[in-house]
């Protein structure tokens, strides 16, 4: 009873962020030091969980964001890692600036079993989970992340092939630049197919 008590809290926190994402008040900007963030989420990670938890690439690089929220948003893409990942398997986090100009990447991946084609599209869909609910999750937390990439102006993007894991990269615009054009609340399936490549198509990103 405790544990479904837990649960259901933290889906009503989950959806109560969710709902006040759209709000202007919801964030509280300061200067926010990405790789810093990681290695410290890293660090409060690692005791908790049998993964190998290690850092990738991290480039020095400071955003203006809310620490709260986007630390919510850090966490929810290092359970779900975690959630879909084997025990020894590893998980990298990685903070990624290509050159000037360009927006900041924090990038999630995992070694895990990978998301089924034809659920991709839909992962960032409120209560989807890629297992059919067997892990317990709550299926909120890929879209509070979502929420909060887009209240920073930026978005968040899933390559994914069954057998090969998972690569979630959510990215921020950097202070003097503009942000990344705004998305609709809720784009349709055909929208994200087209924006969410599989690992397969683009071996150009950050791996582990």
């Amino acid at each position: 009873m405790i544990g479904e008590l837990n649960r259901l809290r933290r889906i009503s926190e989950r959806l109560l962020l969710i709902a006040a994402a759209g709000d202007p008040a919801f964030l509280h900007g300061e200067p926010v030091q990405l790789d810093q963030m990681i290695a410290d989420h890293v660090r409060r990670w690692r005791p908790t969980i049998s993964q190998h938890l290690r850092i990738g690439r991290l480039d020095a690089v400071t955003v203006r964001a809310d620490r709260e929220r986007l630390g919510l948003a850090l966490d929810a893409l290092i359970e779900n890692a975690v959630r879909h990942s084997e025990g020894d398997g590893g998980i990298q986090l990685s903070v990624i600036r290509d050159y000037p100009g360009m927006p900041a990447r924090i990038v999630v991946a995992d070694a895990g079993a990978g998301i089924p084609a034809d659920l991709l599209p839909f992962i960032f869909d409120r209560f989807r989970t890629s297992d059919g609910g067997q892990s317990r999750g709550t299926g909120l937390g890929l879209p509070l992340v979502r929420a909060v990439a887009l209240a920073h102006g930026g978005d968040v993007t899933v390559r994914s092939a069954q057998g090969k894991g998972s690569e979630f990269e959510l990215t921020l615009p950097l202070p003097g630049w503009p942000a990344l054009p705004p998305a609709p609340a809720d784009r349709g399936s055909a929208d994200r197919r087209a924006t969410t490549p599989t690992l397969a198509e683009d071996q150009g990103s950050a791996r582990r």
